[in-house]
């Protein structure tokens, strides 16, 4: 789900307030939804 949620993400196909649903329903880990939300973030920790 994380993998599709990214792609939607990166396509514009979803907004930050669809990857905050994922989270509530449980499908993604607010982690997850930062990293998609931020992905420079996983750039600068590696």
């Amino acid at each position: 789900m994380f993998e599709r949620l990214k792609r939607l993400y990166t396509d514009g196909k979803i907004t930050q307030e669809g990857i905050s649903n994922a989270v509530a329903k449980g499908w993604i880990t607010q982690e997850q939804a930062d990293e998609i939300i931020n992905p420079q973030n996983e750039v600068e920790n590696n």
